[in-house]
């Protein structure tokens, strides 16, 4: 369905509508208005501070209706070409035993205060505690935080996990660091107190070596199931506790990094969306982690039928021999690590 705009080009009407990154739109308020529109499902806050939001409807009628009508006042807005949301949002996985208290990640782009305004909207919400890169969400219950968690994944990109305090802080582990990931704090897991939590995810710290040392890491580990790079730190998730038990000795015993496990399950910040026609290249933005180009270049050497790479500071596009293996390639990031990989038929 398109229609024709005054200079006479094709404008596509979806059920997503596209906003612009305006340094004077607030997220917050961005919001508390598209929670107001009729048919509104879901909204896609940036996880850059260049990109924009979407917001997604039931239906294409109700996002013509709201871009007529209720997005006068909202700069740079538009229909987008995002794929429609499914009435079955992606699960959030909580491994941490319930609490009143929410952790939470500050997402590039938006401010503490923006949050705040998003978050005394749940049900239960007694305060808001913050740093630069991740808040605290108290709740009057455990219950009340729970449902609090499931309505902010389910109406915006925002993931939130329940937090424990550390009754016996390890002073070998970084709290803040742990804090800095924004998906929740963790119990040291291993201090060999008999008071493990059943985690499968293990935190990294004082990493020593480079993105590729830490992808080789990864696919030596037993049981594996995906990595996390964040700004000096990394999650890598295992399919059992006693895996992640394992891993954590291995590393604290055999590198000099950090290990131990946490109490909730690691998620990646990009959400399942379109991926692109298949085609031989595929697309990685570098988004949590900025890898050089050698360092790259040898992780996707570790898939069948990579042929080259084309490479800047901010994404780069690996070209394979057939469909296939671009495909295989797509498949393997989006679903072991953090990074959202793409088809693309075009580079730079």
């Amino acid at each position: 369905m398109g229609i024709m705009s005054k200079h006479h080009q094709a404008i596509q009407l979806t059920n997503c509508l596209r906003v612009g990154s305006s340094p004077k739109q607030d997220l917050g308020d961005l919001y508390k208005q598209a929670k107001q529109m009729p048919g509104f499902v879901r909204i896609n806050f940036s996880a850059t501070e260049k990109s924009s939001s979407t917001i997604h409807f039931r239906s294409v009628h109700d996002a013509a209706l709201a871009l007529v009508m209720q997005c006068q006042d909202i700069d740079d807005i538009g229909f987008s070409t995002a794929p429609t949301v499914s009435d079955k949002n992606p699960p959030l996985d909580q491994s941490a035993k319930p609490s009143q208290v929410l952790y939470v990640r500050i997402m590039k782009g938006m401010q503490p205060e923006s949050l705040k305004k998003i978050v005394e909207l749940l049900e239960g919400f007694e305060s808001f505690f913050h740093t630069k890169t991740f808040g605290k969400i108290y709740f009057t219950s455990n219950a009340l935080a729970a449902k609090a968690a499931e309505r902010l994944w389910t109406e915006t990109n925002i993931y939130s996990y329940f937090h424990h305090h550390k009754p016996d802080v390890d002073s070998s582990a970084d709290s803040s660091t742990a804090g800095g990931s924004g998906c929740g704090g963790g119990r040291d897991g291993g201090s060999g107190d008999g008071k493990v939590e059943e985690g499968k995810t293990v935190h990294i710290q004082s990493l020593d070596r480079d993105f590729d040392g830490l992808y080789r890491l990864f696919l030596e580990l037993a049981g594996a199931s995906r990595i996390g790079y964040h700004k000096g730190y990394i999650f890598i998730c295992f399919d059992k506790h006693s895996q992640a038990k394992s891993a954590v000795v291995r590393i604290n015993n055999c590198t000099k990094m950090k290990a131990r496990i946490v109490e909730f399950e690691y998620s990646p910040h990009f959400t399942p969306g379109s991926i692109g026609t298949p085609v031989k290249t595929v697309r990685m933005n570098f988004i949590t982690s900025t890898p050089t180009e050698s360092e790259i270049r040898n992780v996707f050497m570790t898939r069948p039928g990579f042929l080259k790479l084309s490479y800047t500071s901010k994404k780069c596009w690996a070209t394979f021999s057939t469909v296939e293996a671009a495909t295989d390639c797509v498949e393997h990031f989006n679903t072991h690590t953090n990074i959202k990989v793409v088809f693309c038929d075009k580079t730079k």
